[in-house]
């Protein structure tokens, strides 16, 4: 092989991978309007998909409603029932509520919802992210 065939093998070696993370941007719905998620799903060496949930002006659950513990997310699989991913790591100084988790599922969608209990086994309170992924698994 020459020299210009083996650099153009190893580019898309680096490139396609990183070509089948998925990426959203989605605006949250009331009663935070001015709150902003990004989605991002990424395969990993096993093929399941490690999904970093960011949310970017988002209120304080105790503001919306003194009962509000804080924000959970959630994966809907079509025909079946949701499945808890965790509560947002929120900060109150920036704003911003964070998530890191993993799925098998190829098509889902991303839920997250302000809740008063922190052991509810599906969503409750108001649903503020509401958005389908389709990844490249």
């Amino acid at each position: 092989m020459n020299r210009l065939t083996t650099l153009t093998l190893l580019s898309a070696a680096l490139i396609l991978p990183a070509c089948k993370t998925v990426n959203y941007n989605v605006a949250a719905a009331a009663p935070t309007y001015a709150a902003d998620a990004q989605i991002k799903v990424k395969p990993n060496k096993t093929g399941v998909g490690d999904i970093t949930l960011v949310i970017e002006h988002l209120a304080p659950p105790k503001r919306i409603d003194k009962g509000n513990i804080g924000y959970i997310a959630w994966i809907v699989v079509d025909g079946q029932a949701p499945v808890k991913l965790g509560l947002l790591d929120y900060n109150e100084k920036k704003r911003r509520g964070e998530l890191h988790a993993s799925t098998p599922q190829k098509k889902f969608t991303i839920q997250v919802s302000l809740e008063k209990n922190p052991n509810v086994q599906a969503p409750q309170g108001t649903i503020i992210v509401n958005h389908p992924v389709v990844t490249k698994l």
